[in-house]
């Protein structure tokens, strides 16, 4: 038991969250190329009577946005907990971590974000919770497609990426 704990506390350093979080990253860049093909194939052939729609690649943008946003809320939870190790502690993580609101995290771990971040946080907080996941959110009054709120997710993911790294790092 006592080694399970301490385990745990070492896989709890920043550079395991890193770790983490640069793997969710590989996978949504390694999706974002296919999506840009998908979309450039729909503009080419929007005239093109004769183009099958069917025969596209199925959408993957919500889950690539749902894995940039996973990345993040990696990088965020590793700072905290740098910040406040007591957070793990009797091989538990603490309840108020196990969340994916990402604002909410952003407060905790003390970042200042800019607009575009909070429309990117937004976008891919909406992504986590329903698009990626089901057709149709738990109530009507929810129904809103990330893709409507704007921003340039792929600039901003990276950017902030990267800033998040280095204060997880330092």
């Amino acid at each position: 038991m006592i080694e399970e704990d301490i385990v745990f506390k070492v896989k709890a350093k920043p550079i395991f969250w890193k770790k983490k979080a640069e793997e969710l990253k590989f996978v949504a860049d390694s999706l974002w190329s296919g999506i840009e093909q998908r979309q450039q194939l729909i503009i080419d052939n929007l005239d093109n009577k004769k183009f099958d729609f069917s025969s596209l690649n199925p959408d993957t943008f919500s889950i690539c946005l749902s894995l940039m946003g996973y990345s993040i809320e990696v990088l965020l939870k590793g700072i905290i907990i740098k910040n406040n190790p007591q957070f793990v502690s009797n091989g538990t993580m603490a309840t108020h971590l196990k969340k994916h609101d990402l604002i909410y995290l952003s407060n905790q771990a003390e970042i200042t974000l800019s607009d575009n971040e909070k429309i990117f946080f937004e976008q891919a907080h909406q992504a986590i919770l329903i698009d990626s996941r089901y057709p149709i959110p738990s109530k009507k009054e929810e129904l809103s497609s990330s893709m409507t709120i704007g921003g340039n997710c792929i600039e901003v993911h990276k950017e902030l990426f990267n800033r998040l790294t280095q204060i997880l790092m330092e």
